[in-house]
């Protein structure tokens, strides 16, 4: 990735041409720069019937993003048989949040925190890790014409201590 020192974008072009930027000023949109109004819902604390509903509302509320983490033990009930469908049909939700133009700020875990069950591990190995999600092959991300505009890896915690130690801010 190329960076500049006043203008910054994922893939080093420059940032009227590209999808996802940011500068010192703002994070910039297809050219145009945007104010980020987050709000953050949870797909599974919610059921599917509720998800039009929270996102239309959360739209007409002034927001244009909605956060949310990839649950792992919701999605990998036991090891090797992952599930997103119904309930966790986590492309459906991101369908809907596109729908009601809302972009995304994706957590993928594996550690999720959250106030969730193991932090999203599987109960089966609160140890193991796991880097791909099926997600990324749908063509989902910002810079591939998707709804996703940010993701990030791991949990709070790990990017609030790199922040106090003079790395990287949170977000």
């Amino acid at each position: 990735m190329a960076f500049s020192a006043s203008r910054k974008s994922f893939a080093g072009i420059d940032p009227k041409d590209e999808p996802v930027a940011y500068d010192e000023r703002s994070v910039i949109l297809n050219g145009h720069r945007t104010l980020v109004i987050c709000g953050e819902i949870h797909y599974p604390r919610s059921t599917r019937a509720m998800w039009p509903l929270l996102l239309e509302r959360s739209k007409s509320l002034g927001l244009n993003m909605i956060s949310t983490y990839v649950f792992w033990n919701v999605h990998e009930t036991s090891r090797g048989n992952y599930n997103f469908t119904g309930e966790r049909d986590l492309g459906h939700y991101l369908d809907l949040c596109h729908q009601n133009g809302l972009s995304v700020f994706l957590w993928v875990g594996p550690y999720i925190c959250a106030e969730w069950n193991y932090g999203g591990f599987p109960s089966y190995s609160a140890r193991r890790t796991r880097n791909h999600h099926p997600h990324h092959e749908r063509g989902l991300y910002g810079t591939r014409g998707g709804v996703l505009l940010q993701t990030r890896c791991g949990g709070k915690a790990a990017s609030r201590t790199q922040w106090r130690s003079g790395g990287a801010g949170p977000g």
